[in-house]
C-alpha cells in the first residue's frame, strides 16, 4: 500500500528524532517519548483507513526498533481537539497510561477509523480510544 507522501515524511521525521527516554515520573517519560502529527495538513486529501492503520502500525515498528531498554508501552490516540494524531511510549512498570480520562484501549483498525472519522470517543463516548502495544 502506498502512504499519503506526509505519512511518509512524518515517518522520517520521527525515525532520526525519535530517542526514547526514561524518567521514573511517568508523566516526563511520556511527554519525553511524545510525537505530534498535525492531521489538519493532509486537507484536502481524504483520509484513507488503510492508510492511517499502516502509518500507526510503522510509528509503532519505529518506536520498537529505537527501544535497547527495559519493555515499554507504546501508545497512540486522536487528540480531537488539536486535530493530532500522538504517539508516544512509557516504562511498562508505571502499570498505567498517563491520562486522567477514563480510557477505552482498542485495535490499530478501530483507531484508524476514529482518527478518519475525527472522533477520539472522549466526547461522544467519555472514553479517549487508545491503542497500545508492549515494546
Amino acid at each position: 500500500m502506498t502512504l499519503h507522501f506526509v505519512f511518509e515524511q512524518w515517518l522520517s521525521e520521527l525515525e532520526s528524532e525519535l530517542n526514547l527516554v526514561e524518567a521514573s515520573d511517568i508523566n516526563e517519560e511520556a511527554n519525553g517519548n511524545l510525537f505530534t502529527f498535525a492531521i489538519l495538513t493532509l486537507d484536502p486529501t481524504p483520509l484513507n483507513t488503510e492508510q492511517i492503520e499502516d502509518f500507526i502500525s510503522k510509528c509503532l515498528h519505529i518506536y520498537q526498533a529505537k527501544n535497547t531498554g527495559l519493555a515499554k508501552v507504546f501508545y497512540c490516540w486522536l487528540d480531537e481537539q488539536a486535530g493530532q494524531i500522538r504517539t508516544s511510549a512509557i516504562s511498562a512498570s508505571h502499570n498505567k497510561l498517563p491520562f486522567r480520562c477514563n480510557l477505552k484501549s482498542c485495535s490499530s483498525s478501530e483507531l484508524a477509523y476514529s482518527i478518519k472519522s475525527n472522533e477520539s470517543g472522549l466526547f461522544s463516548c467519555r472514553q479517549l480510544n487508545v491503542w497500545q502495544h508492549v515494546i
